[in-house]
């Protein structure tokens, strides 16, 4: 299925990988300087070149054209005025002098933008599309419980504590404490699907908008409010 939402966030990703690799192209070949490595060789040239589109992923998005300059030098060879010979040694450069976008190109990237797949096991009779889509948004999450621990709810780090036996005692006591909130987490969203309500006022932008699927920190914000002792895990 695609979604809109999704596919603009890659459209933005996508516009800025573009940007920066156009300006990284650009900067292979500075102008003429002290301290300005050039590029003498066209090999090298292409090979950076086309390496910096593959670092950003946009092989094929972009065009470059690039020209040679060259500039003859006499210099005077020997240490006798009357025995110095002229030598002329050429200087040869590379300039990219122009970035172009592949709009054709570009805008098959951007078409295919948006999208994800879906698959289950789940026969169509106990598990439709839109109830598999659903459930899916709304699994569980294991790696909510780490960002408890390093999050201002319990907050892990820094810790102020020496002994070992204080960090492996600190860590188990809120590890503890992560498992108690997802339990909670998990027995409010059991019980307001069996209920078959929604809540409303869990989030923070929209006092009036409501949902079935809640994290926990959002019913022991409204609780806190009249318990001041309890604010530690709405921080």
């Amino acid at each position: 299925m695609r979604s809109p939402a999704y596919a603009e966030k890659q459209q933005s990703i996508l516009h800025k990988r573009l940007e920066k690799a156009k300006a990284a192209l650009i900067a292979l070949t500075p102008p003429v300087g002290r301290g300005k490595r050039q590029v003498k060789d066209e090999a090298n040239l292409v090979k950076a070149a086309e390496a910096i589109l593959s670092k950003y992923g946009v092989s094929g998005l972009l065009s470059y054209t690039y020209e040679q300059e060259k500039k003859l030098i006499v210099k005077l060879t020997g240490r006798s005025e009357e025995k110095r010979e002229k030598k002329e040694v050429e200087h040869v450069r590379y300039q990219i002098t122009g970035v172009q976008h592949c709009e054709q190109a570009i805008a098959e990237r951007t078409s295919a933008l948006g999208w994800r797949a879906y698959a289950t096991n789940a026969p169509d009779a106990s598990l439709s599309f839109e109830t598999s889509i659903l459930e899916y948004r709304n699994e569980y999450i294991v790696e909510r419980g780490f960002g408890r621990f390093k999050g201002k709810q319990l907050q892990i780090a820094p810790m102020f504590v020496k002994r070992d036996d204080q960090v492996k005692g600190l860590t188990r006591l809120l590890s503890l404490a992560v498992g108690v909130l997802t339990l909670m987490e998990s027995v409010v969203r059991q019980s307001l699907q069996q209920q078959g309500k929604k809540v409303a006022g869990l989030y923070q932008d929209s006092a009036l908008k409501r949902d079935g699927y809640t994290h926990i920190r959002a019913p022991f914000a409204s609780f806190c409010q009249n318990n001041p002792h309890t604010d530690i895990f709405t921080r």
